[in-house]
């Protein structure tokens, strides 16, 4: 039987809600008027790993523009030692600016960098580094100026504060946090407002009362701009063996429980307009105990099964969820009270949020005067933003900006581009007692020399030049009030100017228009005027008898003219924004106005004000700007240029060509940089052209097709999602490539030239000695041989060599007889590509080409599921490599002929007459991995550490043309054979050499995948610690030897990634610009010579930029975080 959810909740109480926590005193929640005061943040968490996903992949171009007032880069890490700012990863380097370029097209738009995270503080380099932050002003320092550096280099607006377990011990806290955090952000605060407009602060906050207890929220609250409030992730797993909640089924973004959770926020100095509410574009997902229990209150087993993308069990993104519904027989019901749509299949339970919960949790939130909502994660989102854009219709943020450019003209003649720009004029404001001016504004100096303490100026009026702003009665007898006068034409105070006050003391006989008649609208009214302006009473409680009446007191009116262009909206009245002075209880009335918002009058005798002390504030927004018409010739200046470009197109010059790739070098490159900065601003609003951008698509498809007849916009623009180089190096590389590879790019684009060169082949079906096995113990051979058939199906291969057969390592001994010897070792055991069990994840850690003909592209892709290609089980450091690493050990001659300079070499007889390496040297010894090799043979432990059977992590699979080019990359080999480089040349073959260059950059690209790189780094430590056990063992049963098996391990690898890149570009470099000369001197169809040429110019781009190896990163970059399957 179910458990029906508010029971569960009152008998269990959510994270200390309920008055086992928090007492029996209820809390005074504020509330607002939700058809008034609109929501004035909308902000959005981008993940900088939605990039690299398995699939459903996000990038920054993707984010719908002028749905989002903020958005949040997530993460950026912090120095562990010097408290500087990191990126989390290298890749997400090039994500900050392309994120923070969006706001050249929403010019409303915020982009700050979030730091920190929940895994910050999981066990690690980071673990405390908050906490060292917040104790230290030396480490500040060194943070702050790291930090301002940061911002001003990537333009970012502002810094997002994510530390979620501060004091907490187990999460890397310290009991000094509590006091240290609030100085630490007021320093924080203080620095930034230095930066010339990169102050934006905020911080997030847990929903939990176990972390939320640890912020000083009336400390805080001072001095940031506003608090995401995380309310979500309130049920899952963890629910499980808590006495509190237990493991029943329930959303983790329930409003019933977001309610609760936000009354502990609510017992604290905290401004509603301040708190921001978290949405979530991603489900919690369960396993059921039983498939005849599927209701809220039921229990389950455990999380969900995971998706495909987010590969994570317990979680499904809302992209994941759309592609469920579409596939799967799902039952779908709204729950009203908890705001959240149930999904159930099979024995699956999740809840989610659409437009129609999504519209129920943005009511909740302007009822509650909170300060916005903040969604995580953008990047959760379907391609075509589907749950932005529902949020955004229901959100009805108050500051969108509308977008600035508006084309009037754009086809005229002269194709001047007239647009009308938006200039907004703030306007002068009261703060709340207590407050000081926004960092943008500053203190209005009085004209006056100072207060009037006595009656004198109690007239309750302004001069002829002046208008009224506020009001005080301190001083004045009871029927005077001294008025608050400005006076001035500026735009900072127009808005006041189109209101004024009508009659005083007899309030009730006041109408409007008053003195000026063109004021002749009400805007509101109020028994105490502009603050202190106090009306006669209309009811005396002396002299009347019965009941008291809602009011006593006369309203004023204040009267108000609307203009155009120059309004106040979305005005409303509110009590619970400021501060409570000390000694008032909760009721006491707060006359702060939300962010954004100005206030026009004030009222302490209506509601309950007089009885509690305090007023309430009439506040609205200030809606004023200006539009001036621009002209701009940009449309003209594209058309020139582009013209110019195409009758000489050039590039520019990469380091591995000779000159410029065209015609001519004596056409500046002045055309071709206009062209790419516009051509960036297209790609980049690729699904939402702007105005600008759609007159520029215009006149290329004008021009373009003159002479290059596939090169049409619209399809390069729905070619882009699916485009490597615009994912991972963005529109302006995009442009660039599309721009220098033209012709071979529309047409491979459009398809309709099958002409087109095609590298689908296989470099072991032309002329390279390809072994059937996974297991690639030497470098793939240039002598053709014979290869098993391959069906393609992953079920039926069959792999022939014995895989524990032992491999002979000849030693190079110096000094020694026989001056070479030979050294026997044995594989671990593993399994072939079809032999794992079905549910291995090595399966979801397939490599291979992203687009498997096209010449010009090496990205690779990793598949959940293999293609159907041929693969290999991989050996990320192989085993060949394992016997050049020996023989070094006892030559002193690295991979790259280097002496080694950090070992002494070991002599040779050790390992082949002492068999040292398999001695029982380790016995008692744990092993590195749990899991791993116990056994007391080293060579056991090591070649273990490479992968096995039992240590399969290690593992993945790669395509087997990539594999055996690997095997040749990974010791500096040749590429190919350079005379059969030649001959194709001779014989006008092409691809083939295309194929083996592409090939070889794909191997470059593979090692610095995140997958590829985590095992890299796992593998050099395991076998290091193994070797370093070695070692000690070794020199207690030898004391006549010096070995250090560790050190030369690492200095070999060092060596080894530093060397190998170089004898591969230097090879890539020569023969992409022989192959371009060759074709180019033979009489071949122009078209085909402009194909192979461009096809040269964008693998020599790739050279570029991706064959390097981050050695540091590769050797010493292990930590235990390593994400495994």
């Amino acid at each position: 039987m179910a458990i029906v959810v508010s029971e569960m909740i009152s008998a269990y109480g959510f994270c200390g809600t309920t008055e086992e926590f928090c007492g029996t005193k209820k809390v005074k929640r504020p509330s607002c008027d939700a058809d008034i005061v609109g929501l004035k943040r909308v902000i959005g968490y981008y993940e900088g790993w939605a990039s690299r996903r398995a699939c459903n992949d996000y990038w920054p171009e993707m984010i719908p523009l002028n749905v989002y007032s903020h958005i949040n880069f997530a993460f950026a890490s912090i120095h562990p030692e010097t408290f500087e700012i990191v990126p989390a990863d290298s890749r997400d380097v090039n994500l900050y600016t392309r994120l923070t370029d969006l706001k050249d097209d929403d010019p409303g738009l915020t982009v700050n960098i979030a730091l920190g995270g929940w895994s910050f503080n999981d066990p690690g380099s980071t673990a405390t580094t908050f906490s060292s932050l917040a104790a230290s002003e030396t480490n500040q320092k060194a943070f702050f100026k790291s930090l301002t550096s940061f911002l001003a280099t990537y333009n970012f607006d502002g810094v997002d504060i994510d530390w979620e377990y501060p004091v907490d011990t187990d999460r890397g806290g310290s009991t000094d946090d509590f006091k240290n955090f609030p100085k630490f952000i007021a320093n924080l605060k203080s620095a930034l407002k230095g930066t010339a407009g990169r102050d934006h602060l905020s911080l997030t906050l847990p929903a939990s009362y176990w972390y939320l207890q640890h912020f000083d929220l009336d400390e805080l609250a001072k001095h940031v701009d506003y608090f995401n409030f995380m309310s979500y992730d309130l049920h899952g797993l963890w629910d499980r063996g808590n006495k509190w909640t237990g493991a029943y089924l329930d959303s983790h973004t329930n409003l019933t429980e977001i309610t609760n959770a936000l009354d502990l926020i609510w017992r604290n100095k905290v401004q509603p307009s301040q708190v921001v509410l978290g949405l979530a574009f991603y489900a919690r997902t369960f396993t059921v105990d039983s498939r005849s229990c599927m209701d809220p209150g039921c229990t389950f087993a455990s999380t969900g099964n995971p998706g495909d993308c987010s590969a994570t069990s317990g979680i499904l993104m809302n992209s994941e969820i759309d592609e469920l519904v579409d596939r799967t027989d799902v039952i779908e019901k709204l729950d009203d009270a908890a705001a959240v749509e149930i999904l159930t299949w099979d024995n699956q339970w999740l809840t989610y949020d659409d437009a129609e919960t999504f519209s129920l949790k943005v009511k909740f939130a302007l009822e509650e005067c909170l300060g916005g909502v903040m969604v995580w994660a953008i990047s959760h989102d379907t391609e075509d933003g589907k749950y932005a854009s529902a949020l955004d219709t229901v959100a009805s943020r108050t500051n969108k900006y509308l977008g600035a450019k508006v084309v009037e003209n754009g086809g005229s003649e002269d194709e001047t581009l007239t647009w009308t720009e938006k200039t907004y004029h703030p306007q002068c404001k009261w703060t709340g007692c207590g407050e000081v001016c926004p960092s943008d504004y500053y203190v209005v100096e009085r004209m006056d020399s100072d207060k009037h303490e006595s009656h004198e100026g109690c007239g309750g009026a302004c001069p002829g030049d002046m208008f009224e702003v506020g009001s005080l009665k301190d001083h004045c007898h009871s029927d005077g009030y001294q008025a608050a006068c400005c006076k001035g034409g500026g735009d900072s105070l127009a808005l006041y100017r189109t209101t004024e006050w009508s009659r005083w003391p007899e309030c009730a006989k006041g109408e409007c228009p008053w003195a000026d008649s063109s004021i002749d609208e009400i805007l509101t009214a109020s028994s105490s005027g502009s603050g202190a302006a106090y009306c006669e009473l209309e009811y005396n409680m002396f002299t009347n008898d019965g009941p008291l009446p809602d009011h006593m007191w006369a309203s004023r009116k204040i009267c108000y003219k609307k203009e155009d262009k120059k309004s106040l909206t979305h005005c409303g009245w509110y009590s619970t924004e400021g501060y409570i002075p000390s000694g008032r209880d909760e009721d006491y009335c707060k006359s702060s106005c939300p962010d954004g918002k100005i206030r026009m009058a004030m009222d302490g005798l209506q509601t309950t004000c007089w009885q509690k002390g305090g007023a309430r504030s009439y506040c609205c927004n200030p809606d004023y700007y200006e539009e001036n018409v621009v002209e701009d010739e940009a449309i003209s200046k594209f058309r020139t240029a582009l013209i110019r470009w195409l009758q000489s197109p050039v590039c520019p010059a990469s380091d591995y060509m000779t000159g410029l790739l065209s015609r001519s070098i004596d056409t500046p490159l002045d055309a071709f940089n206009t062209i790419v900065e516009d051509l960036t601003i297209v790609f980049r609003q690729r699904s939402h052209p702007q105005a600008l951008a759609r007159e520029w698509i215009t006149v290329w498809n004008e021009e373009a097709t003159k002479k290059h007849p596939n090169a049409t916009m619209k399809p390069a623009l729905d070619f882009l999602p699916s485009w490597n180089v615009y994912k991972t190096d963005g529109p302006r590389a995009a442009v660039v490539v599309f721009l220098c590879n033209l012709d071979y790019l529309s047409t491979l684009i459009t398809d309709e030239d099958k002409s087109l060169p095609r590298c689908g082949g296989s470099l072991c079906d032309y002329d390279l000695d390809c072994p059937p096995n996974d297991d690639i113990d030497n470098p793939a051979s240039d002598t053709k041989g014979v290869e098993e058939s391959e069906s393609g199906n992953i079920d039926a291969r069959d792999h022939l060599w014995g895989k524990r057969e032992e491999r002979e390592v000849i030693l190079t001994c110096p000094g020694q007889s026989p001056a070479q010897q030979t050294l026997r070792l044995s594989p671990a055991q593993f399994k072939s590509t079809s032999e794992w069990d079905s549910e291995n994840h090595v399966y979801d850690r397939a490599f291979d080409f992203k687009v498997i003909g096209d010449c010009s592209d090496p990205s690779i892709e990793k598949y959940s599921v293999p293609t159907g290609r041929w693969f290999h089980t991989e050996h990320i450091i192989e085993i060949q490599l394992m016997k050049k690493f020996f023989n070094a050990t006892t030559s002193g001659i690295l991979l790259s002929g280097a002496q080694a300079r950090r070992y002494i070499p070991v002599p040779c007889h050790y390992y082949t007459k002492e068999k040292v390496l398999r001695q029982q040297l380790l016995g008692g010894v744990q092993p590195v991995a749990v899991g791993g090799e116990d056994s007391a043979q080293p060579e056991l432990r090591i070649m273990d550490s490479l992968g096995s059977t039992t240590n399969s992590e290690q593992f993945v699979l790669l395509e087997k043309d990539i594999n055996n080019m690997k095997s040749r990359v990974m010791v500096g080999g040749t590429i190919r054979d350079e005379d059969k480089m030649q001959d194709d040349l001779d014989n006008r073959i092409y691809t083939t050499p295309l194929i083996a260059i592409r090939t070889a950059i794909a191997v470059f690209t593979y090692l610095q995948h995140e997958t590829v790189t985590e095992r890299i780094q796992r593998i050099i430590h395991d076998v290091g610690e193994n070797l370093d056990a070695t070692s000690g063992a070794w020199q207690k049963a030898y004391a006549d030897v010096d070995v250090d098996l560790m050190v030369a391990w690492y200095e070999f690898m060092e060596d080894l990634f530093k060397y190998i890149p170089t004898p591969a570009k230097t090879y890539m470099k020569k023969w992409l610009q022989k192959i371009s000369d060759a074709v180019a001197a033979q009489e071949e169809d122009d078209t085909y010579i402009q194909f192979i040429r461009e096809i040269c110019t964008a693998l020599g781009r790739r050279v570029d930029v991706v064959v390097k190896l981050n050695t540091d990163r590769l050797v010493y970059g292990y930590t235990d975080a390593m994400d495994v399957d």
